[in-house]
């Protein structure tokens, strides 16, 4: 059995009054894909939050490979090995796509500020690097047509695929997906999930939050549910389509039939 890359004990965040997470446990394996579903509010986005350090957990513990995350800044965060994308797609609109995801990059060189301000050697040598990093990259999610476009110019699809490949570039060992396949179409949404098997296949473990429930059973492996900051069940997506609990939760009886028959 693989081992534990992310381990997610007890993990608590209050806002005021509001407990929006509340003590929940979550294990994610190295190669696995791994899905995160619930109703709208259920404390799924604020988890990936206090997984990525925007919010620092009230109780509870996050580790990586055994080390301790809790109180790291999101830019420690990623260098650890944690990548994600956002529900909103969060691009430099007049940026080209390859400088897009050059800034993934740019977050794993070495090369400090003073030999960038004197064009050393070294910086040189990372900005023809990431170049043709970026351009990989581009192809590996299948946009390389689009290097020098402008970002705001890609098509909706395109642009969630341009910015999981600049997730891609701080080379993380775990990457979030918020809501990769929103807005997107039936075919765009096929492609997608030939594209987190590709990730995965790649040697990059994926958590998802989603709520096409037949991209969440065409390819996960695992189902965590959440329901009012709660997890209330968690296996394979076969068995949470019949579990009552989840049911009544969030799927519906005609969700998960519908499902069932993807």
């Amino acid at each position: 059995m693989a081992d534990a890359l992310l381990e997610v004990t007890r993990v608590t965040k209050v806002f005021g009054g509001l407990t929006a997470v509340h003590a929940v446990d979550l294990e994610i394996l190295a190669g696995e894909i791994r899905g995160l579903i619930g109703p709208n509010g259920a404390g799924k986005t604020t988890l990936f939050n206090c997984i990525t350090g925007v919010y620092k957990p009230d109780g509870g513990e996050i580790r990586l490979e055994g080390s301790r995350l809790n109180g790291f800044k999101p830019h420690r965060i990623t260098k650890a090995g944690i990548a994600r994308t956002f529900q909103q797609i969060r691009l430099f609109g007049e940026m080209t796509s390859l400088e897009n995801v050059e800034v993934g990059l740019d977050a794993q060189h070495r090369a400090g500020a003073i030999s960038a301000i004197l064009h050393l050697r070294r910086h040189r040598i990372e900005n023809e690097e990431a170049s043709r990093e970026g351009l990989n990259l581009l192809r590996f999610v299948g946009i390389e047509r689009y290097a020098n476009e402008p970002s705001r110019n890609l098509s909706y699809g395109d642009q969630r695929r341009l910015e999981i490949a600049r997730a891609l570039g701080t080379k993380p060992k775990l990457l979030l997906l918020d809501e990769p396949a929103a807005g997107m179409n039936p075919k765009e949404k096929e492609d997608l999930m030939a594209l987190i098997r590709k990730i995965r296949d790649s040697g990059v473990t994926v958590l998802l939050i989603e709520h096409d429930m037949r991209v969440v059973m065409g390819v996960c492996e695992r189902v965590a549910v959440l329901d009012h900051g709660e997890k209330i069940a968690e296996g394979p997506p076969e068995q949470l389509q019949k579990d009552p609990r989840v049911i009544e939760a969030y799927l519906g009886r005609e969700v998960a039939e519908d499902a069932a028959g993807a």
